[in-house]
């Protein structure tokens, strides 16, 4: 199936014009309500910056949405976040405590550093919760 799709929209206001027609002033409006034009915007305030190793790809799920959703956008070197934090941006349901830390521990942060997507991560006990340290290089947010 083919069919044409415009980049943009483009729209002309008078802003000022005189008596006899003849206009001084316009603004022209540019909007980007197709689909092509909505990539070309995600793709500007993406800063063409979502360069990803190829082995990102062959990290486990949890790891994959854990980096994206958390870390890819923060650009902190060293990060802290508690259990519930991590187990609520990967979707995680386990009531287990002890089992959902050891599941963040071997399929989010162990192959994170595996892969060198982080340097280290380090577990301490907060106020209310575990709390994971996460650190990375500078370069790598």
């Amino acid at each position: 199936m083919n069919f044409y799709s415009r980049f943009f929209e483009l729209a002309v206001e008078h802003e000022k014009s005189r008596k006899d027609g003849i206009i001084q002033h316009r603004r022209y409006r540019v909007f980007f309500t197709t689909i092509l034009g909505q990539l070309f915007i995600n793709n500007l305030k993406a800063k063409f910056n979502s360069k990803l190793d190829i082995k990102f790809y062959t990290l486990p799920e949890s790891a994959q949405i854990y980096y994206r959703r958390a870390l890819v956008h923060i650009s902190f070197n060293r990060t802290a976040m508690n259990r519930e934090t991590i187990a609520n941006i990967i979707g995680l349901k386990d009531q287990n405590y002890t089992n959902l830390t050891k599941t963040i521990e071997t399929n989010v942060l162990e192959p994170l550093r595996r892969n060198g997507f982080i340097d280290s991560y380090s577990k301490t006990d907060g106020m209310k919760d575990v709390k994971f340290i996460i650190v990375r290089k500078e370069s790598s947010a």
